[in-house]
């Protein structure tokens, strides 16, 4: 038995059962839950922002809010509303988050942005998350942000109808129900499969930010030979502490356009990437120039799958992530994208009336008729009434290549937003909108009637003052 509750008002009697559809879905797209109220006379319609729940058999598969409404003739003079219900991503992304975390565990992270960015909502994280070196959220919703994160250690994450939110290792939730061929739990003759290798990658390079790294006067990255003419040397990298070498003699370094050229031997401009000399004290030809210390290096990695290599040959992508800033984090990444890439796009659907199931599980399908024997994930369900009293259930479900018009627009809004470089100490201008009221009171107190046209004449007997612009001869 399927019923819809509204503002905590079961609602069920009063939605046309046929027009009722859920469709569940895991991290980056909301579940929602969609059905019809016809306009009637004496039935009030549920407004925009109210809560629903539904459940079957008592048992809840969908808590979300109406966001959209739309108004149609269903016959005749009939007006039907459809409504639109999003799950609690919609409450969820309410506030936006601006922080940066560092050497912390991703379930911490999670737990962070769930306690200080969200309300009503708590955190199920499965023990032992990675450890995440940095990542910084640029006034992001809640709900991309664990995204991004999830991304960034190859987890998975929802909300759930009870709005607790399941941070998980992707896999680590089974579904409750087993498929073959001959044990019922989907509906004859609507197991399919479907692959392809359009966008297959197995080898990938991964273009992150910068890290740190001490580099030692052996390992100097940056070595030059003079002329003997050069005052200015232009050096490769960056350096957070900087020491400089001249035929092995270690030099004093200030900082250029701030500090007296006089009182260093040289100076060190981090922008422009040179050493400066001056004119009575530059290296003489031959002389070795080292730079080293704590430098900054671009992060570049490179993650390969041999057996897809061998088997469809080498399909190089890359991704460019500038807020991954470790080597640890860079191969996290890489080493996610070839999971999901390196045996190109593997799917497929079936039909069920089982309850229980939700997207992000793992099935275990096992078929003789395809030659299959595997785990998926649910990535979608779709919901509709079959009957008048249940769901019959389209599952969606992938091994690897995900990657829709979601992915896309995240991708594309987002990438302003990691050029922005959020500091500690940002003084934040808050404005609010007031209501401004005014009133106003225009009480007479005594009225004198005033008519024309005016004659000259004594005050009296029907007439009265003139006035000035306003009285006629007459």
């Amino acid at each position: 038995m399927i019923s819809v509750t509204i503002n905590a008002v079961d609602k069920s009697d009063e939605i046309d059962q046929d027009s009722l559809g859920y469709q569940g879905a895991v991290t980056k797209d909301p579940s929602t839950l969609s059905f019809v109220i016809n306009k009637v006379p004496g039935r009030s319609l549920p407004a925009l922002g109210a809560v629903v729940i539904a459940s079957e058999d008592g048992d809840r598969f969908f808590k979300g809010t109406i966001v959209e409404r739309d108004d149609a003739v269903v016959s005749g003079l009939l007006i039907g509303t459809k409504f639109t219900c999003k799950d609690g991503i919609h409450a969820f992304d309410s506030l936006l988050v601006s922080k940066a975390y560092n050497d912390t565990d991703a379930a911490a992270v999670a737990q962070d942005i769930v306690d200080n960015f969200a309300s009503g909502f708590t955190l199920d994280a499965t023990a032992g998350s990675p450890a995440v070196k940095s990542i910084r959220f640029n006034y992001e919703q809640p709900s991309k942000c664990l995204q991004m994160l999830a991304q960034q250690i190859g987890w998975d994450w929802y909300i759930d109808p009870y709005d607790v939110i399941h941070f998980f290792p992707e896999g680590a939730e089974s579904a409750p129900i087993e498929v073959t061929d001959d044990n019922g739990k989907a509906i004859y003759n609507s197991l399919s499969f479907s692959s392809n290798i359009v966008e297959l990658k197995n080898s990938v390079y991964l273009r992150g930010g910068e890290y740190l790294d001490d580099v030692s006067e052996a390992n100097a990255l940056d070595k030059y030979e003079a002329d003997g003419q050069q005052v200015v040397i232009n050096i490769g990298y960056k350096y957070n502490s900087i020491q400089v070498k001249v035929a092995g003699v270690a030099k004093t370094v200030g900082v250029d356009n701030i500090d007296d050229p006089a009182d260093f031997d040289c100076l060190y401009n981090f922008s422009e990437k040179l050493i400066r000399f001056r004119d009575d004290n530059k290296p003489t030809s031959g002389q070795l120039v080292k730079v080293f210390g704590n430098v900054y290096i671009p992060l570049i990695v490179q993650a390969e799958d041999p057996v897809s290599i061998a088997q469809y040959g080498r399909k190089e992508g890359i991704e460019i992530d500038k807020t991954i800033t470790s080597v640890l984090e860079a191969e996290t990444a890489s080493t996610a994208i070839l999971d999901k890439w390196s045996s190109g796009s593997y799917e497929g659907s079936f039909k069920t009336r089982e309850k229980g199931l939700r997207a992000g599980q793992a099935v275990k399908i096992t078929s003789a008729s395809f030659g299959v024997d595997d785990t998926f994930k649910i990535n979608t369900i779709r919901g509709q009434m079959s009957g008048n009293d249940s769901f019959e259930y389209t599952v969606l479900f992938i091994k690897s290549g995900d990657y829709n018009f979601t992915d896309i627009m995240v991708d594309l809004l987002g990438r302003d937003r990691l050029n922005i470089t959020i500091s500690e100490y940002e003084v934040i201008q808050r404005l609010k909108k007031f209501a401004d009221d005014f009133g106003m009171v225009d009480e007479i107190i005594a009225f004198t009637k005033t008519t024309g046209p005016y004659k000259y004449g004594p005050v009296g007997g029907g007439h009265t003052i003139g006035k000035y612009n306003f009285s006629t001869y007459s």
